[in-house]
């Protein structure tokens, strides 16, 4: 038996990013979304960052309905930058979900968001910022607009091979397929029967194929056996519970990583586009209706957490103007 631990192992071949907003590193990139931060939030100790961002916001907004938006990207940020000490590549932030159908609103939440790393981090690189946007065709096309002003973006909630193209064409830095569907990790009998391993690994080969500078980041995973079986993609961001596991346990027998890019780049994948073809890219999506039900199913999950974190930022408000602060 080797003395390489399976994370040990993985950190050779991928990688290796945080799925969390509470767990010391090293890692390269740390990945978050509106159910880490409000599960975060949720925490008793963690009063003094809704605190902060609801004194932040208030000094920012006018508008008490723009406060509370503003509040919640400024938690989300807040969280994200406690992180920084223990990563050397980015922090990824989440757009709102309320926009997630619209490029105009996705474009101006994710300047918003980057403008907020700039005041509560004066010093920090907007290279070290990565928004991550909901792969629907309007998010996509926001990305498009993102990454030609230097803003780095993350196409997520992917379950598809055409989101993933549409996503290298646009730009994107990375794009998230889901191994599992969302419902996995907050529905506690439920099971996804139909894992997207052969989307992650056609993506890969596409992308190695046709020589794409986006990076695959698969997503959503719920055991170590499923983290393992990436091991070689380009990035792979993980839970706490389970890159604990990976730390504790040796590596057995002689594995390989399954994924290599040098055979990868000798596939000879179809090249296909969507850019600027709205249409062609819905009707293909549509046509995959086990992607478009977790697309959408996905997005309204993270739309449930941020309205919840909306309920504690409008109570953190209301507290600050009644002279009261969350213990």
């Amino acid at each position: 038996m080797s003395s390489e631990s399976q994370l040990e192992f993985l950190r050779r071949h991928s990688s290796i990013d945080c799925d969390t907003l509470d767990f010391h590193g090293p890692f390269v990139d740390c990945t978050s979304n509106q159910a880490i931060a409000y599960f975060e939030i949720s925490k008793e100790h963690n009063g003094d960052i809704i605190n902060r961002a609801a004194h932040f916001a208030h000094e920012q907004c006018s508008d008490q309905v723009r406060r509370v938006e503003y509040g919640v990207k400024s938690v989300m940020v807040l969280l994200s930058l406690r992180m920084l000490p223990y990563i050397s590549g980015r922090v990824h932030t989440q757009s709102s979900l309320h926009a997630a159908y619209s490029r105009d609103e996705t474009v101006r939440d994710a300047l918003e968001v980057v403008d907020i790393y700039k005041r509560l981090s004066p010093g920090l690189s907007t290279d070290r910022i990565c928004i991550k946007i909901p792969a629907t065709y309007e998010g996509l096309e926001a990305c498009r607009i993102l990454e030609a002003q230097g803003i780095n973006t993350l196409a997520t909630t992917l379950f598809s091979v055409e989101q993933a193209i549409l996503a290298h064409e646009v730009g994107c830095k990375y794009v998230a397929p889901y191994v599992n569907e969302l419902k996995v990790h907050f529905v506690s009998e439920a099971v996804d029967h139909n894992k997207a391993f052969p989307v992650v690994e056609e993506i890969f080969k596409y992308y190695e194929a046709h020589q794409s500078k986006t990076r695959v980041l698969p997503a959503s995973l719920v055991s170590t056996e499923e983290v393992l079986r990436l091991a070689g993609v380009h990035h792979i961001t993980i839970s706490p519970a389970l890159l604990s596991d990976l730390s504790m346990t040796k590596v057995s027998g002689d594995f390989s990583a399954p994924y290599d890019a040098e055979l990868a780049r000798q596939t000879n994948p179809q090249k296909l586009t969507f850019l600027n073809d709205e249409k062609s890219f819905k009707r293909a999506l549509a046509a995959d209706t086990e992607a478009t039900r977790k697309l959408e199913e996905a997005i309204q999950w993270f739309l449930k957490f941020e309205i919840s974190m909306e309920g504690i930022m409008r109570t953190a408000l209301k507290n600050l103007s009644d002279g009261e602060e969350c213990n």
